[in-house]
């Protein structure tokens, strides 16, 4: 692998040299240098191309920057303390700043807020997933992050009703709409309203009876007879 990357440096920084504004040659280079665990100089290469007229305004490159950044400190031997927070912590600092960088982008917005609720700051999590919901394409993901966040702080009813205007435009009991009802389910639940709880695990159960706990919930015995 070390010796297929090095040929593809080379053959990629020759290239460079007669097309220096190639985007492609870049980041060739970029994904060799990553392949063998050379963070340091990918993000070297990558902010080079990102000074490139077509890379100047790439909101991808930016974020594979912020990548290749969490990539190295997870690679950071000399690292010490709770590696994991620390991770977490700086995808934080860098998608607020590629927020602000790139306020109409909502993949950042959601990024943001999926990492803040995941450090349990909540109420600015909730502002970033508003943010994201107005990205038709997100708009269910964000919606989905919402309600956990209002779950969270125990704000049921709030919560209730993002998980049913997510459910609602789910359309195919897949993965991500299971783990909608569910999560409505057990909000459900936690509100003492059981029958309506129950008929959203039903709808998971006959779809799946494997997912997660819903066959206990329903009882172990339901659907036996």
């Amino acid at each position: 692998p070390v010796e297929a990357a090095e040929g593809i440096i080379a053959a990629a920084r020759e290239a460079i040299e007669k097309e220096p504004e190639s985007l492609n040659h870049h980041i060739a280079i970029v994904q060799a240098y990553q392949d063998i665990g050379d963070f340091g100089r990918a993000l070297e290469w990558l902010e080079r191309a990102r000074k490139l007229r077509a890379g100047v305004s790439d909101p991808n490159l930016a974020r594979q920057a912020v990548e290749l950044r969490v990539d190295r400190l997870k690679a950071d031997s000399a690292q010490i303390g709770d590696k994991e927070r620390s991770v977490m912590e700086l995808r934080i600092t860098e998608y607020r700043d590629l927020v602000a960088e790139y306020p109409d982008e909502a993949p950042f917005q959601l990024e943001l807020a999926n990492q803040l609720r995941a450090a349990g700051r909540l109420d600015e999590a909730i502002v970033h997933y508003q943010a994201a919901q107005r990205s038709t394409k997100l708009r269910v993901l964000a919606t989905f992050g919402l309600g956990e966040c209002f779950q969270g702080k125990g704000l049921h009813d709030l919560a209730v009703e993002q998980f049913r205007a997510a459910k609602d435009e789910l359309l195919v009991m897949d993965e991500l709409k299971k783990q909608v009802v569910y999560a409505l389910g057990c909000c459900l639940e936690t509100m003492g309203r059981n029958d309506e709880a129950i008929a959203e695990f039903k709808q998971i159960y006959s779809a799946d009876i494997g997912f997660r706990d819903v066959a206990a919930k329903l009882g172990g015995d339901y659907g036996s007879k």
